[in-house]
């Protein structure tokens, strides 16, 4: 009987001493892990409209001419969608200028992203100026609206500028 007991006792150490080692192996050892994302600023353009020809047909002298085109900016900061002209409207042939005050925008967006539109109608300038400006989010659709009075004093011509359009973060 006392060799029973003896087992029993020596059975129950074991158990309990690899009860102990069980737990010792599973117990809870905490590791930190640092996280880290460096998000570039970043800012697109797209538009899909790069020509202007208010019709693609002869203008006739004392009408104004309209002609719509969309701009999408995506930005993950305050962005400006500036514009510039490398010149008046040039005649190919004749070399005349069209004045300056001839040709003009306004600019509009539903979106509320949008801070600042050109809601009278503006010359476009020989520096970089805004067209639109807004605050970050994506797919920020605005429109550029183009507006041409052609005068009677104007010779016949192909006339020709180029607005060069660029969105920048601040």
């Amino acid at each position: 009987m006392k060799r029973k007991i003896l087992i029993i006792c020596a059975g129950v150490m074991v158990t309990f001493i690899m009860v102990l080692m069980c737990v010792g192996a599973m117990a809870v050892n905490p590791t930190d892990v640092s996280v880290s994302a460096n998000v570039a600023a970043t800012i697109t353009l797209d538009m899909p409209t790069t020509v202007v020809n208010f019709g693609a047909g002869p203008l006739a002298p004392g009408a104004v001419y309209n002609q719509a085109i969309d701009a999408t900016v995506s930005s993950n900061k305050g962005w400006s969608l500036d514009v510039r002209k490398n010149q008046d409207l040039t005649g190919a042939v004749s070399l005349e200028v069209m004045p300056s005050s001839n040709l003009t925008f306004t600019s509009d967006s539903a979106n509320p992203r949008v801070t600042q539109k050109r809601t009278t109608a503006t010359e476009f300038p020989a520096a970089d100026d805004y067209a639109v400006q807004g605050t970050r989010g994506g797919a920020i659709l605005s429109t550029i609206s183009y507006s041409l009075d052609v005068p009677w004093e104007l010779e016949p011509d192909t006339y020709t500028a180029t607005h060069t359009y660029t969105a920048t973060q601040p």
